[in-house]
């Protein structure tokens, strides 16, 4: 049911996301209660096969402590233009491969229980070339379907929005 917003404040600010504070109640009276919303730019991941095998990026993600399997993703920033232009520049950034355009698969929410922020997801089209990685501190896997299934059921692709992707393009690719 609609509620009704009290006030609003900003209870952490970061580079990367805001932390609010908002008082809601059903009218203006007490009792009010209080719920914290995560704010922070959409995402977004691009999907890319080369040969019938799917690109994933192993990197260290510091809240897990441990190495993660994911597709290519990332924050849309200023710069961007809309999220298919920054999915392609994190397929670019994070494989090195270059595409020209990609069509959207998707759109997930990010966690609709703390976050506003969404993941919008493409496949790559016409592939131009692969570049070199700059960043060493990113593996990049190819992995046929049949293999990023196993990756889910054994919980190494385990990103709620890659699994998310996994299963969308298991059924509509028909793995």
């Amino acid at each position: 049911m609609p509620v009704k917003v009290i006030g609003v404040e900003t209870a952490l600010q970061t580079e990367w996301f805001t932390i609010r504070r908002y008082l809601y109640g059903e009218r203006d009276a007490p009792p009010f209660r209080e719920y914290f919303v995560h704010e922070a730019p959409d995402s977004a991941m691009c999907v890319c096969a080369i040969n019938g095998r799917m690109l994933l990026v192993e990197q260290y993600r510091f809240p897990l402590r441990r190495v993660a399997l994911d597709f290519p993703a990332g924050a849309i920033e200023s710069d961007d233009r809309d999220p298919e232009q920054a999915a392609l520049r994190e397929l670019r950034e994070e494989t090195g491969v270059r595409a020209s355009r990609a069509r959207k698969l998707l759109t997930l929410d990010r966690d609709p229980g703390f976050s506003s922020g969404k993941m919008h997801v493409f496949l790559a089209l016409e592939i131009d070339g692969r570049d070199p990685l700059s960043d060493t501190n990113i593996r990049v896997r190819e992995l046929e379907p049949g293999q990023i299934l196993q990756a889910v059921r054994d919980g190494e692709l385990s990103c709620a929005y890659c699994v998310a992707t996994a299963l969308w393009l298991a059924r509509e690719l028909r793995w």
